[in-house]
Parts: C-alpha cells; structure tokens; sequence
C-alpha cells in the first residue's frame, strides 16, 4: 500500500484500487472490522507497509492464563456433564387420572429418590406448571387420555406458555397406544418421548435419565442483535459469543421474523435509530405479546438522553448499553439484566 493511503487503511468502505478489487465484490469494510473486533478484546492492530514489497501486520492481544481455581471448575463442568444422571431430588409432574396407574408411576419415579406432584387431568397439570417456579419441576410424565383437558393439548398448552423453562422441560407421553399415528401425535404435540402402558420401570428410568442429561446440562442461552450497522453487531457478536448464542437481524421487522422462527430467544440488545422499524417501535411490540414478555431487552443507544431513557424504561426494557462499549460492559450488562428476571 502506499504512503498516503496508509492512515485511511481502517476507515469504512477505503480501497486503494478499486479496479483492482472489483473482481472480488469487496466493500471495503474488513480493516475497519478487524479494528473492532481488536479493540473489543483490548488489542492493537498497526500496519505497515510498502508499495510493491510488502506489509506487515502486527496484532497485540492481553492474554490472561487461567488460575488453578478456574481450571478446576472447568474440569468439573466436563465430568458433570459427561456423567450419569442422578435422579434423587428429581421432582416429576405426574398427569395421570387414573388412580391405580397414579400410584405405580408415583412408587416406581419414589423408589429412585425422586419426589413425584399429581395432577388429576391436563388441565390441572397446565396450571401447576404456571403457577410453579422456573424450574420447579425437572420433569412431566403425560397420560394421553384424561377428562377436561388431554394430554396432547396440555402439552401444547406448555409448550406456548411464556417462560423460559417451557419449551425445555422434558414432556413424556404415556398411553395404552404404541400405534405409528400415536407416536405422531405426541411429537407433534411437543412431547420428548413416548411410553407404552403398562410402563417397565427400567424403560422409565432410562428415558428419564436421557432426558435429564440433556435438559440438565448448561443451556447456552440466546441472543437477538438488532443493528442496521454490521460493524457495530460485529463488535456484539465478538464480545459475548464465546457464552451465548448469536443470532442478527437489520432492523425490527426482520427481528420480528428471527424470533418468530427461533423460539427460545432470551436477550434482545437492540438499536434505536434504524430504518424501517426502529428500537422504540420493536421494543412496544415485544412488550404488548406475551409470547416475547420474558425476553430481556437492552436498548443500545450513541449516548445518553434523559427523555429517550424515561421513554424506554416506560416502554418496560431491562438495561441500556451505551456505544462506544467494552466486552467487559457488555458482559455485565447481560448477566445483570439476566439475574433480575430470574
């Protein structure tokens, strides 16, 4: 590269030659995000370089060597979560009408430690799971036939309500039927899996136990990026996708779309200026659904207007993030807001 257009090599959309890069359908951003991403780890990137002989790029990154503390929890992360299930204190929701089958269920789920919660039909066992805590209960065994409310429409009842626990909680089926149609039904429902009455007890504790591994080990939670500006979610998406899972979108209307096909989102950092649908009209959306009312919702703004902020808050947002930001703000922003609603 030249002398002269050295000090431009890291503003937005620079290119020395375009002839020469046209071929390649660049934009001229990748420097100026490469920065970014540098600066949000800390870093310092400098560049130099010669026409027609060379350049050279120098990356410097703080780089911090576990303590003996953080490497042994991480090791007993790993073996907690490579090892078995222990089912005692594990607390089941039973659904189950029929008393003779209530009891045998309820002896078979006790004599492995485990606490066992009777509802009498699907109706009754919807609302103790909404009245209960987030994760309350660890489990649901389903009978498929029951009066009021059946076992099919309570677990899609579950499935819907707005917490985060209920798309999660392990839901199995129990019926008389092994039919194809049966099976089906139960899926399609949101059921886990499917036990054919009379239930074997080793089948029962088996499918407990894979369940249970899989709900219980850390579920990375998720994170919707609302910015008509890829640069600024980059520098998001670099600081916090090492523990969360990221998903994008441009503007409102296409984050109404990413969460629309992507249930199960938990924390929206949003812009405010955006074309199309801006943060304030996202935001009084999600707020008037009850679908998205669990959601934690961070307003990220250029700077800090007093009316904007009493707007917001009235508007029922969780936190704001104020741009420029660090990794380390970013990070305590989320878990802070995270910690509030749990």
């Amino acid at each position: 590269m030249s002398k002269e257009f050295l000090p431009h090599v890291f503003e937005a959309f620079s290119q020395e030659d375009s002839t020469r890069t046209s071929s390649y359908q660049g934009t001229g951003l990748g420097m100026s995000i490469t920065k970014q991403i540098v600066k949000v780890m800390g870093g310092d990137i400098r560049i130099e370089s010669e026409l027609g002989k060379g350049t050279r790029v120098t990356i410097t990154l703080p780089m911090h060597i576990a303590t003996d503390e953080q490497i042994r929890e991480w090791k007993e992360k790993q073996i907690k979560a490579s090892g078995e299930v222990n089912l005692d204190n594990v607390r089941i929701l039973l659904c189950e009408d029929h008393q003779l089958n209530a009891i045998i269920a309820t002896r078979l789920l006790e004599t492995k430690g485990m606490t066992v919660e009777r509802a009498e039909n699907g109706a009754i066992g919807v609302k103790m799971f909404k009245d209960s805590e987030l994760g309350y209960y660890d489990a649901i065994l389903m009978d498929i036939r029951m009066p009021v409310m059946d076992g099919i429409d309570a677990a899609k009842v579950i499935r819907k309500l707005p917490r985060q626990d209920a798309g999660a909680i392990p839901i199995i089926a129990m019926t008389a039927n092994a039919f194809e149609e049966d099976v089906r039904q139960t899926r399609e429902a949101g059921m886990d899996a499917h036990l054919s009455k009379p239930i074997q007890r080793e089948v029962l504790y088996n499918t407990l136990e894979s369940l249970l591994k899989i709900s219980t080990s850390p579920r990375r939670q998720k994170i919707l990026i609302v910015d008509d500006l890829e640069i600024n979610r980059v520098v998001i998406r670099t600081a916090l996708e090492q523990e969360y899972d990221i998903l994008e979108a441009e503007d409102g209307y296409q984050a109404l779309e990413v969460l629309e096909r992507n249930p199960g989102i938990d924390i929206i950092i949003t812009d405010i200026q955006m074309p199309k649908m801006n943060g304030v009209e996202l935001i009084r959306r999600l707020r008037s659904d009850r679908k998205y009312r669990h959601c934690v919702i961070i307003a990220n703004t250029q700077y800090g207007d007093p009316g904007q902020e009493e707007e917001l808050l009235a508007l029922g947002i969780d936190d704001f993030i104020y741009k420029p930001t660090t990794p380390k703000i970013l990070e305590m922003r989320v878990r802070n807001a995270l910690h509030r609603i749990v």
